[in-house]
C-alpha cells in the first residue's frame, strides 16, 4: 500500500510515464512501471487516434514505451496509459503546455 501512496503523490493524470511491455492481452498490453505492485495498462483503443489496431502493431514484450496517464484504479494497483497523439495534445492544452 505504501508503494501505491508514494506513486499517487508522485504522479497525476496528464503526466508522462515510461514502462516496459511485459504482457499482451486481447484488450491491450501491461507495462512494468518499476513500482511493484503497480502495473500500467495501455488498452487497444489507446494506441492510435483512428483506424484498427492489430496484434502486429503492438509493441513487443521488453519494449519501453512512453505514454500519458489517463486515470488510476487504486483498488487494482493499475494505471491506465494512452499512447494516442490526440491525448497528448488534450492534456498539453489542459496544462498550458509541457
Amino acid at each position: 500500500m505504501t508503494e501505491l501512496l508514494d506513486f499517487l503523490q508522485q504522479y497525476q493524470v496528464g503526466d508522462f510515464i515510461e514502462g516496459t511491455v511485459i504482457q499482451h492481452q486481447q484488450f491491450g498490453v501491461f507495462l512494468d512501471l518499476n513500482v511493484p505492485p503497480i502495473l500500467g495498462l495501455v488498452r487497444i483503443v489507446s494506441f492510435k487516434n483512428q483506424g484498427p489496431m492489430s496484434p502486429e502493431l503492438l509493441p513487443r514484450i521488453g519494449t519501453k514505451v512512453r505514454g500519458i496517464i489517463t486515470d488510476f484504479y487504486a483498488n487494482d494497483h493499475q494505471v491506465n496509459i494512452s499512447l494516442k497523439p490526440i491525448d497528448f495534445e488534450k492534456f498539453r492544452r489542459k496544462r498550458g503546455g509541457f
